[in-house]
């Protein structure tokens, strides 16, 4: 039971990261700018980005304000998490119009 619950978690989190390099990608940002941005080192948000790191809370909350997304946004699944991707993709768009 314990090893589904990490297996679990384990999995949540990989799914956290990617959206994190996904926002990034689509906000057309590097690591680097990221990083600057969010005020943490490149190199943490390259270990971040390759799940060798684990983010923590007040760096995911760096991240999101840096990226101009919702925490809870990372935190979502389903359709909830698709209808959101939508929105932030379009919100993105409309911006760079």
């Amino acid at each position: 039971m314990e090893s589904n619950r990490n297996s679990d978690i384990q999995q949540k989190v990989i799914e956290i990261i990617q959206k994190i390099k996904t926002c990034r990608e689509i906000s057309r940002l590097s690591q680097a700018e990221l990083a600057t941005k969010a005020g943490i080192s490149q190199g943490f948000l390259a270990m971040i980005e390759s799940g060798k790191k684990v983010p923590t809370i007040t760096s995911v909350l760096k991240i999101c304000q840096a990226l101009e997304i919702a925490p809870e946004y990372l935190f979502m699944t389903g359709e909830q998490n698709r209808q959101k991707v939508k929105e932030e993709i379009i919100k993105k768009i409309m911006t760079e119009l």
